[in-house]
């Protein structure tokens, strides 16, 4: 698929695993008990969306690791443990958090049902994250890795909307005019 659209297509294609497996010899990026990265495998897509982003023209420079505080804890089993009936038998061991450390503070993302006339998922609604400390807008449409993403992606753009959903909404991206369009998808 990636070869196909790097082919027969001028849309930027950025396909993170490299990015993953290099980080992947000295840091856990994902989960054990769970299909999806953890906060670290976030942060490296992050890193490197952003880099990608800039080397297209759209400034920006990702946040160095060293700005967050990184903690590993346990937690209960992740979907591969819940598939199993083992969630609570089987603890997930590389859940890490990731947060801000001062002077940097974390960008709030909320709830927008404002944002979609439609929502498309039942379990999920429309999230936007504001700093104005930032210029420029982004629109990511994504599956449920982008949640690992988005802590990070607010401290490069004023705002940032995040929609669950693969397929693009028109209407949204026309009403925002972002200055970028990312999905994101692992399937």
């Amino acid at each position: 698929f990636i070869s196909y659209l790097r082919t027969h297509s001028d849309l930027p294609i950025l396909d993170l695993r490299p990015d993953l497996l290099a980080a992947k010899k000295n840091d856990i990026v994902y989960l054990a008990t769970d299909t999806h990265w953890n906060s670290m495998g976030g942060y490296i897509a992050y890193k490197r969306i952003i880099e990608t982003l800039d080397s297209l023209g759209l400034p920006g420079t990702p946040l160095d690791i060293s700005a967050f505080e990184i903690t590993k804890g346990i937690q209960p089993g992740g979907d591969l443990a819940r598939m199993l009936g083992r969630e609570k038998s089987m603890p997930e061991p590389n859940a890490l958090t990731i947060t801000p450390k001062p002077p940097l503070s974390a960008v709030e993302i909320r709830i927008d049902n404002g944002l979609l006339e439609k929502n498309w998922r039942k379990d999920t609604n429309p999230r936007l994250s504001e700093n104005p400390a930032q210029s420029g807008k982004a629109v990511v449409f994504h599956d449920s890795f982008a949640g690992f993403i988005m802590p990070f992606l607010g401290h490069n753009f004023n705002r940032v909307i995040y929609i669950w959903q693969q397929n693009w909404n028109k209407d949204l991206i026309e009403k925002e005019k972002p200055d970028v369009v990312i999905d994101q998808m692992l399937e």
